[in-house]
């Protein structure tokens, strides 16, 4: 009981809080708004360099509008980065989005992408907003179905004795969303040939997820061969210049009218005559694959042929739609966008500069805390309002400041005598 008492007043106390600053802060949000500079475009974002290396310069601009649009960026959870790919680093990968029925959205991407032994995942489309796909089976409540079963699927799985795909790397995941996103335009692999431009678009990884921001790119290059068999290991027939990086995997490969023609996988690699060149899949490949699938079956539902860029443009109105924060990646998969702590945090976070992740980069906003821990985090949450707020800093009025400071002392007080009349200070 006193457990239980302790925490909802914890809880209690960091609300009002957060609501007292939010309301003596509102007037000087406002006054502050009209010097904010103007928002940098896309195109300062992003490396020059990468838009001068493509042949054409408005056909770079028109594939990378539908790209914008249609790559997003598949991760897996936080909690088990350390058994993908050691400390520090959480697996992640591309994908883009091929086919919406009714209110399911399916994305492509590769198989070695979306590893089976951890099965929980976020697809963080051009509007920031992550999708959460949790693909392990649970208990049937009522007698009704696993909702979660098959919101991935694998069509090939990795022969761990061999380290080789038998079979396509590919994989398809869906999430269900009632927003409207951009499809891509499916294009005819059949028809490409050695030396049409093409252009890969994907999030590679930074070297530092915790202080570096993401930023999807699009690489344009040569097709230089396409292999007829395919590698028998994931199946890759595309062999092209693009210089792609770790990251990429699962992203888009367009031909210069904007189709996606196949699916990146490997950069820079060397198999069977394609020396040193990154690698794909193409996508007749996948659209006859997934034919043999009985909830798939995605044909007629495929948007095909002629991409309109400006159609693409219109649909993505967020300016970070190619940024992808080092701060957002660390809340990544810690909380649930749709959990009402996650704006609570993300709050503290940003505006305040406390209630900071953990050392691995979470904020488990589910866990209990020892008296020591909270208190450790009001003290720091406080000392960062006072210093922001402080006297004569951003327009905030004495009188507002001494009345939020008088009403912080006041409930201190009733926490300290809730403490005094407890029969134990032993109990936590």
């Amino acid at each position: 009981m006193l457990q239980n008492r302790w925490r909802n007043w914890g809880l209690a106390f960091i609300c009002i809080i957060t609501s007292l600053v939010l309301v003596i802060t509102a007037s000087a949000s406002r006054s502050n708004a009209s010097q904010t500079p103007a928002n940098n475009s896309l195109e300062q974002v992003h490396p020059s360099t990468l838009v001068a290396q493509a042949t054409n310069q408005q056909e770079f601009d028109a594939v990378n509008s539908i790209a914008r649009a249609t790559t997003v960026f598949i991760g897996q959870g936080i909690e088990n980065s350390k058994d993908v790919e050691g400390k520090g680093k959480i697996a992640a990968g591309s994908g883009v989005i091929i086919a919406r029925r009714n209110s399911t959205y399916y994305v492509l991407t590769n198989s070695h992408v979306v590893e089976p032994f951890i099965n929980k995942y976020g697809i963080r489309t051009h509007d920031g907003e992550v999708h959460l796909v949790d693909n392990r089976k649970r208990p049937q409540y009522a007698g009704r179905p696993d909702s979660t079963e098959g919101l991935i699927y694998r069509f090939t799985p990795l022969d761990l004795n061999r380290n080789v795909y038998d079979g396509y790397d590919l994989a398809v995941l869906q999430f269900d969303s009632s927003k409207e996103y951009p499809v891509a335009v499916i294009g005819d692999s059949s028809t490409i040939k050695p030396g049409e431009r093409i252009y890969v678009s994907g999030w590679p990884s930074p070297k530092d997820y915790t202080s570096e921001d993401r930023k999807r790119v699009q690489r344009n290059g040569e097709l230089k061969q396409i292999l007829n068999p395919s590698d028998p290991n994931g199946n890759y027939s595309l062999c092209y210049s693009a210089e792609t990086a770790p990251g990429m995997s699962g992203g888009p490969v367009f031909n210069s009218k904007g189709e996606v023609i196949g699916i990146h996988g490997a950069s820079k690699n060397s198999r069977q005559g394609c020396i040193d060149t990154s690698l794909g899949i193409k996508i007749d490949d996948f659209i006859k694959e997934q034919e043999k699938i009985e909830r798939y079956r995605l044909t007629s539902v495929f948007k095909r042929p002629p991409a309109n860029p400006s159609e693409f443009s219109r649909m993505v109105r967020n300016r970070n739609a190619d940024i992808f924060t080092a701060a957002e990646y660390l809340r990544f998969f810690d909380v649930s966008p749709n959990d009402p702590s996650f704006s609570a945090i993300l709050s503290m976070v940003d505006k305040y500069g406390c209630m900071r992740a953990y050392e691995d980069g979470s904020f488990r906003p589910l866990d209990s805390q020892t008296r020591g821990e909270f208190a450790i985090d009001i003290r720091t949450c406080l000392d960062k309002i006072v210093e922001k707020f402080a006297v004569g800093g951003s327009g905030i009025s004495r009188k507002d400041f001494e009345s939020t400071k008088k009403t912080v002392l006041n409930l201190f007080q009733v926490i300290k005598s809730l403490k005094n009349t407890s029969p134990s200070n032993s109990d936590r």
